[in-house]
């Protein structure tokens, strides 16, 4: 039984859309710190860590 995201034809991982390695490294530190200073994370019952977010972003480039 396929899952949803894979009847719809949904990708595991952003690399998986062919986003190159480099140029999603070179963009990391950025997002990690937009997504930190976003004023919706401000209000989440537990704030994350810069480290817990860019995490976060490195498994949704590589995938599980």
């Amino acid at each position: 039984m396929a899952s949803l995201g894979q009847s719809v034809g949904i990708e595991k991982s952003y690399q998986e859309y062919g986003i190159d390695a480099k140029e999603w490294e070179a963009k990391l530190d950025t997002m990690t710190q937009n997504a930190l200073d976003d004023p919706c994370t401000s209000v989440n019952p537990r704030k994350p860590t810069l480290a817990e977010i860019k995490r976060i972003y490195q498994y949704s480039y590589a995938g599980p």
